[in-house]
């Protein structure tokens, strides 16, 4: 049985992957550079995403500590409730006769409750750095409307999008985060089936987490980059056309 559960709750530390591949290509992913920008325009740029970036890490340092302590005060209201069921899942766990099953079975309720909790940190370090990504494309944005005269309003629609849903998504995370995943037993012969009922439990919240924020917010986004692309592609074909015509 734990052998079995283990490697089905290892299994599921997978479920950022994508979110991870998703933002290796935002990050690799390169706006249309402004016809014209010269060397000191670069530089200007280059100095404001830097200072945004270190405001931003001072804003998500602030809010990380917020966001523990946030956590901690809701656990520690459901801690009396979350006691008693422990109680009753340790009392029904020394009634079971296999010692190595009792050592797996405590093992393997550790490890649901830490896994949780990894996975919804994770949630939250990779909402910081979509909100890092914004600032630089926002940075790049203002640049282009103000070097090629752009008006990028749907841009700034998307980007804007993007950061209320972030919002949204973190208040998720602190929910996520501080749920218990607590095991009933019902006898040693359900031994299996109890735990699977949890783990199953853990995997479809995260789930719903990831369908209803991560993935959108991906795809947000990718509608972003996609956006200021063709906009300024479109935009600057216009500009090619309307000096040949002049010409």
């Amino acid at each position: 049985m734990s052998k079995k559960a283990l490697f089905i709750l290892l299994a599921s530390t997978m479920v950022l992957g994508s979110s991870a591949s998703v933002f290796a290509q935002v990050e690799r992913s390169q706006p249309v550079t402004p016809a014209g920008r010269d060397q000191n325009q670069g530089l200007t740029q280059v100095r404001d995403f830097q200072e945004i970036r270190r405001k931003r890490m001072e804003a998500i340092e602030t809010r990380t500590m917020e966001m523990r302590s946030q956590v901690e005060s809701i656990r520690e209201e459901r801690a009396e409730k979350d006691r008693v069921q422990q109680e009753e899942f340790k009392e029904k766990l020394q009634g079971i006769r296999d010692e190595r099953r009792r050592v797996s079975a405590e093992r393997l309720a550790e490890n649901i409750d830490r896994l949780n909790r990894n996975l919804s940190s994770r949630y939250g370090g990779f909402l910081d750095a979509m909100e890092l990504v914004l600032d630089k494309i926002e940075v790049r944005v203002a640049k282009i409307e103000e070097s090629r005269g752009i008006n990028l309003t749907e841009t700034y629609i998307h980007i804007q999008d993007s950061r209320n849903l972030i919002e949204r998504a973190r208040e998720m995370v602190i929910e996520q985060a501080t749920k218990s995943y607590i095991v009933t037993i019902e006898s040693e012969e359900t031994l299996r089936s109890d735990f699977s009922a949890v783990i199953r439990d853990l995997r479809n919240d995260h789930r719903v987490l990831r369908d209803q924020f991560i993935s959108p917010l991906q795809n947000i986004i990718r509608d972003v980059m996609l956006t200021l692309r063709e906009n300024v592609e479109v935009i600057g074909q216009d500009q090619e056309e309307e000096k040949e015509i002049e010409e």
